[in-house]
This record gives structure tokens, C-alpha cells and sequence, in this order.
């Protein structure tokens, strides 16, 4: 049932029903309950006995609630209504207002226009209840007066004036009346109140950036036409970003992981900002090392713990030694051959467990031999008690171990139940027993093993198993999936080592790429990669009677561009190359122009003078060593055959050539009527994928059209 009560004071309207006074009773009962308990607990109790009884009869109490007293006053003057007197309080109720229209005497026949003035005067002696009523009056005249809802949006937010919108710091755009406003203006209107709150965001923006650049730039984002408010945003993106790789700067030097891996997402969010993705690939890095490191010490930390482990075990002597090793034993989780370490001390257990049983079981026997008094007496309790013992040690004891050990295999506990078999000796079938509790412990961590992923130790524990169950067949499935895990191991390896050499092409690191690809020759197209490597000579020097040094430059993907030679008494000769690297003209230090031609596989040398004038041709062959030297004289045209090495490189007992490992040429000696030469030639290893197919030749051919000169002559 409900029950209305309404307080003649305030005249509060409010009801209960019978569940709640039904809790009242409930509450007092156990508040009494609790007062009762407190005061035994005084004479009988503890002082926290006393204090906690005391508490629960206070929440009790707490809980009950007078209905007889108005919530709202307090007061008790209350009385019952009935259903007909509420219906007439209901009907008679007011409606709730701020303000009481008629006490403000309004001049009927005032334009709207003139009501919105004499709001806007009680606005701004901040009588907002005033200043609404007149709103109201100047919109019933006139339903789309704009002024009139913009001064109820002030009455709304309590401002005294338009212009104070701008500094206003909450959003009033959704305000009803402001939506109002902007519906009925004129464009005019409409763009001076767009403008106002623009100006208000544009405020608390900034105001905002001093504190949360983010935050000012979401403020900013929809009004990015007014002012300078586009180049704000980019100057506080700029900041942002700048702060961000400032920040992920400040962890270079870190040792934590989590600490490189935030600065690595946070620089990966600025993509080609300054050195960001430079950066972020030395922070993946640092972190794969770091992660490598604090794998090492985990390991480090397990393989100390199991030594730990170990050591208790080999050092336990006595019952509560073995426990404390079967405890350390069990945390290693398998680890290695804990499992076979916990079985053994397990058997220890049960021993001295079996042991102290006996020794116990003797103590009593002596205590109960010394209280009897008579010697009769004593001899036939001891020989009962012997008896008895006997029994309990070679029958009793052994059965109840046996039927627990049966037991604990049924239920699946084989460590258990292999150390009390082992205690048992040749008890009935308990070395059977035994055999099969071990094949069962090294079948289950051999599945185990197979769940987790860890193949390898699978295949050792089914192994063992032998034919237990469907071992075989398991550890064929632990040997296939081992085989794959390998396979996928040395895949990934080898696709590591790939993605890392051409990442070391890409930031020209052209030996350490080589290397690593020597070592996955037949990996996608890793052979094609390595035809692609070259060495090219990157200085060449001549020592004689005086000296001069060859200056060679090269294009991006290694063709020769151009050669420059300067002799120590300040002559130059300068070598140009076509766009396939082969030598086309030579300027000598005389200016005269060498021009070459090639045919087949011959190359001729064409000199001329500074007029024109052609004083010299020669023949070489293929490899750029020369054939035919003619100076259009006659008596001068001479030929030359000579002998070349594996390398194609002319050789006799005055001409001595010296190669590196990679068949380069590094050294020429030349001792021809005591005339002394010696050039050599240093190298660099560069990739080029866009060489012609004959690029060594032109590389080689060239070294010797521009040197053979002074070296082989």
C-alpha cells in the first residue's frame, strides 16, 4: 500500500509505502540485535568485539527513516491525504516560474522593437528575470525579431551585452535562441553573429594554446578562414611535431624498451618530418638488441634459479631438505630435467617420510613397554607390539602405499604416484607400475611440449615414451612440425638477412651487402644482385723519376665520367667518357685531342693537333692493351705482340703484375733498362644495376687506355 503525507509547513507533497516500513522494522530489529551484542561483548569480548557491534547497530539505526517528518523542512507537522485531496493539490498546484509576469506593468501598444531596447537596459543591470519579459513580449509582436532572441541567449548565459559573447568562454551555439537568431537574420546579421563566435573561439584558442596546442588546433580547425587562424595552426602543427621529436630525442641514449618503442610510434605519426624515419629505424634496432639483451638475462636469472634448484637437491640430507628442493624443483616448470629431479626427490620424500613412520612407531612401542609393570606382562606386549609392527611395516603400510600409488595414477598424478611405486621395491607388480608412471610423466610433458610449441623437447619426452598410448604417433607429428619450425626458422633468417643487405645497398653500404649476400646465393634473386657489384679503382698512383696522381669520378650506378691526371710539374691531362662509360676523348697536356673509336674488338686511337692536324694513330685490342703504334712515319710504324696473363693484362720478366683475393689489379712493377715504375691501384666496391653487360671490360679496358701508356710501355 502507499501513503501520502503532505508537511502544512512547506506544504512538500511525498510518499511511502509498506516495504518501506517494513525496512524500518527490519533495521530497528538488527540495530537492537547489535546493541544487545555490544553490550555482552563489554563483559565477555574483546574491545574490537565491543567497537565492530557498535557499528553495525549504528548503520542499523542509521537506516531507519521517519516518514512523520517532511524531508524537505524536517518538520513534523504532517498529515495524511487521501486520494481526492491530492487530486484537488495536483489540480490547484502553480506552474514553477521565475518571474511573476504581472507585477511588471508592460505598455501594450510599445513596438517590439522598443520592448527589446528596455530589455537590453535590464540586462545591463543584470535583472535577467525583467529582461526575459520583455523578450517575451517583444516576440509575441514580432516572432522573428532577431534582437529579441539574441537578448534571451544573454539572459540565458547571464551576459549583460552582445559584444561580451566574444569574450564568453563556453560554447552557446546550441543554444535554442542563438539557432533562433541565426534563422531569422539577415546575411548581414548572419555574418556579424558567425563573426562574433568566431572571434570567441579564436580567443580561447589561444588562450587554450598555452597549455594544449592539440586542443587549440581542434578549436581552430572550423573557423580556419578567420585571420591569420590557418598560419596559427600550422605554427602550432609545427610546434606539436617538433615537441614530439624532441621528446623521442630525449630516450636515444634509453635502456628501456617500452621508453624507445612510445618514441619510435610517436616519431613513426611525424613520417618524413626532419630524421624521424631515420630515427625510427635505429630505435627498432636498439630495441630488437635490448630485447635480445633482456632475453639473455632471463634466461641468465632461469638458468641461476635452476642451478639453485639443483643445489638444494644435491644438497638436501634430511626430510625438510627435500621439501624445500621439490618446492624449487616444482617452480622450474619442467625446465630442463627438473621434471626427472622432482620424481627423485619426491622418492626421498616418501623415504624418510616411511622412515620417520617407523621410527615414530618403535618410540611408541617403547613408551608402552615402559608403562607396564610386570615383566610377563611387558613380554607379551612386546611381542604383540613386534608382532604388530612387523605387520604394519611388511604388509599394512606397503598395501596402503600400493592402493594410494593405484589411486593417484587413475586420477593421473604419475610423480606421485612413480615415487611411491620406486618405495615399494619388487612389492607385488610395482617396478610395472613404476615403468609405466614414468612413460605416462614423459607422455604428458612431451604433449605439453607439443601445445606450447616446444618441438624439440617433444620429440625427446615421446621418445621416451616409447609406445605408451599414441606416443608414436604423436612424436611423428612433434618430428614434422619440428622440421617445419626449423624450416620456417632458417626462411626467416635467410629473408632477414636479405631485407638487411638491401638495406645496406640503399644507404650505399656496398661491402657489408656483399658479404651478406655471398652467404644466401640462390635466395630469390640474390644472384642477379651480386652481378650487379664491381669493384672500381678510386686512385691510382705512379711513382717514377717524379710522380702524378690519376683522379677518376664516376656516375651514380659507377660508369667512368671522367679522368684527370696531374703530374707533379703542374701539367694536366684530362679523359672523358661516353654515356656507356667507354673512353671517347683525351686532351693531353700539350692540348692536343686524342679521339677513340671502336670497332669490333679493336679500339683506335686517333691524335691530332691543336690545327687539326693528325699526327698519330694506334691499334689496341679488346683489353686496351695496344698492338700497333703508328706516327704515320714510316720507319717509325712499329707492332707490338704481347704475352698476357689469366687477367688479360700484358706480363714479361721486366713487367710484373700483383692481384688482391678478388682477382683486382693493385700493383704493376715495371724494370725495363734500368727504368723504374711502379703504379698502384686502389678499389672500392660499388653497385650498379643499370651497367651494360660488358661493364668490367669497358671498366678495365679503360684503366688501360688512360695508364698503359706509363705502366706496360
Amino acid at each position: 500500500m502507499e501513503y501520502v503525507r503532505r508537511c502544512t509547513v512547506c506544504g512538500k507533497i511525498y510518499c511511502y509505502t509498506d516495504q518501506d516500513l517494513k525496512n524500518n522494522q527490519e533495521n530497528a530489529i538488527a540495530g537492537a540485535v547489535s546493541a544487545i551484542g555490544t553490550i555482552a561483548s563489554i563483559f565477555g569480548g574483546t574491545a574490537y568485539h565491543t567497537f565492530e557491534l557498535n557499528k553495525m547497530s549504528d548503520r542499523s539505526l542509521d537506516k531507519i527513516i521517519d516518514y512523520d517528518k517532511c524531508p524537505n523542512c524536517g518538520s513534523s507537522s504532517t498529515v495524511i491525504l487521501t486520494g481526492d485531496e491530492l487530486e484537488k493539490y495536483r489540480d490547484n498546484e502553480p506552474a514553477e516560474t521565475t518571474t511573476n509576469s504581472q507585477t511588471i506593468t508592460i505598455n501594450t501598444n510599445a513596438s517590439p522593437e522598443s520592448l527589446v531596447e528596455r530589455g537590453m537596459l535590464f540586462l545591463e543591470d543584470q535583472e535577467w528575470d525583467k529582461a526575459n519579459v520583455y523578450f517575451e513580449n517583444a516576440l509575441d509582436a514580432d516572432p522573428k525579431n532577431v534582437r529579441a532572441y539574441l537578448g534571451k541567449l544573454l539572459v540565458d548565459i547571464h551576459i549583460s551585452k552582445v559584444e561580451s559573447l566574444e569574450s564568453y568562454e563556453k560554447d552557446f551555439t546550441d543554444n535554442p535562441n542563438y539557432k533562433k537568431a541565426l534563422r531569422f537574420s539577415t546575411e548581414e546579421e548572419k555574418e556579424q553573429l558567425e563573426s562574433i563566435n568566431k572571434e570567441r573561439i579564436y580567443k580561447i584558442a589561444k588562450e587554450v594554446s598555452k597549455t594544449d596546442l592539440q586542443g587549440a588546433i581542434e578549436l581552430l580547425d572550423p573557423i580556419k578562414d578567420y585571420k591569420n587562424t590557418s598560419q596559427l595552426i600550422a605554427s602550432y602543427s609545427e610546434i606539436i611535431k617538433l615537441n614530439i621529436y624532441k621528446t623521442a630525442l630525449s630516450v636515444k641514449e634509453s635502456e628501456s624498451i617500452s621508453d624507445l618503442t612510445e618514441a619510435a610510434g610517436q616519431l613513426e605519426k611525424l613520417g618524413d618530418y626532419r630524421e624521424a624515419k631515420k630515427i625510427v629505424t635505429e630505435y627498432h634496432s636498439r630495441i630488437k638488441e635490448l630485447e635480445a639483451e633482456e632475453e639473455k638475462r632471463q634466461q641468465e636469472k632461469r638458468e641461476q634459479e635452476y642451478e639453485t634448484a639443483v643445489s638444494l637437491y644435491k644438497k638436501a640430507r634430511d626430510l625438510s631438505d627435500y621439501e624445500k628442493a621439490r618446492t624449487a624443483l616444482q617452480e622450474m616448470n619442467g625446465y630442463k630435467d627438473c621434471n626427472n629431479l622432482l620424481v627423485e626427490s619426491q622418492k626421498e620424500i616418501e623415504r624418510l617420510t616411511e622412515i620417520k613412520q617407523q621410527e615414530e612407531a618403535r618410540d611408541a612401542i617403547i613408551k608402552a613397554k615402559k608403562k607396564k609393570r610386570t615383566i610377563g606382562t611387558m613380554g607379551a606386549i612386546t611381542v604383540v607390539c613386534v608382532v604388530v609392527l612387523v605387520l604394519v611395516i611388511k604388509v599394512i603400510i606397503p598395501n596402503i602405499k600400493y592402493n594410494n600409488a593405484v589411486a593417484m595414477m587413475e586420477k593421473g598424478e604419475y610423480e606421485s604416484a612413480l615415487a611411491k611405486f620406486e618405495t615399494l621395491g619388487s612389492y607385488k607388480d610395482s617396478q610395472a607400475k613404476s615403468e609405466e608412471a614414468q612413460k605416462a610423466i614423459w607422455y604428458n610433458t612431451g604433449l605439453s611440449s607439443l601445445e606450447s610449441d616446444d618441438f624439440s623437447n617433444a620429440v625427446v619426452m615421446l621418445e621416451k615414451a616409447g609406445s605408451f598410448q599414441d606416443a608414436e604417433s604423436k612424436l611423428t607429428e612433434a618430428k614434422t612440425k619440428l622440421e617445419e619450425q626449423r624450416q620456417k626458422e632458417r626462411e626467416a633468417k635467410i629473408e632477414e638477412t636479405y631485407l638487411k643487405a638491401l638495406d645496406l645497398i640503399n644507404n650505399e653500404n656496398y661491402d657489408s651487402a656483399y658479404q651478406l649476400l655471398n652467404g644466401i646465393d640462390g635466395y630469390k634473386d640474390v644472384g642477379s644482385l651480386l652481378s650487379n657489384f664491381y669493384y672500381v679503382p678510386y686512385e691510382v698512383f705512379y711513382k717514377s723519376s717524379y710522380s702524378w696522381d690519376y683522379d677518376f669520378e664516376f656516375s651514380d650506378n659507377g660508369l667512368m665520367t671522367k679522368c684527370t691526371i696531374q703530374y707533379s710539374n703542374g701539367d694536366i691531362e684530362t679523359f672523358d667518357f661516353d654515356q656507356n662509360g667507354a673512353l671517347s676523348t683525351k686532351i693531353d697536356s700539350y692540348g692536343n685531342i686524342h679521339t677513340f673509336r671502336y670497332e669490333s674488338d679493336r679500339v683506335h686511337e686517333t691524335s691530332a693537333r691543336t690545327d687539326g692536324t693528325v699526327y698519330s694513330e694506334s691499334i689496341y685490342d679488346q683489353y686496351g692493351n695496344i698492338l700497333v703504334l703508328n706516327t704515320l712515319k714510316e720507319n717509325l710504324n712499329k707492332e707490338r705482340k704481347w704475352i698476357l696473363d689469366e687477367h688479360n693484362n700484358i706480363y714479361s720478366q721486366s713487367i710484373v703484375n700483383s692481384y688482391d683475393s678478388d682477382g683486382n689489379l693493385i700493383e704493376v712493377k715495371v724494370d725495363i733498362n734500368n727504368l723504374h715504375r711502379r703504379s698502384t691501384f686502389k678499389y672500392k666496391l660499388i653497385y650498379n644495376n643499370s651497367a651494360p653487360e660488358n661493364y668490367e671490360e669497358i671498366l678495365w679496358r679503360n684503366i688501360r687506355l688512360v695508364c698503359g701508356e706509363d705502366v706496360w710501355q
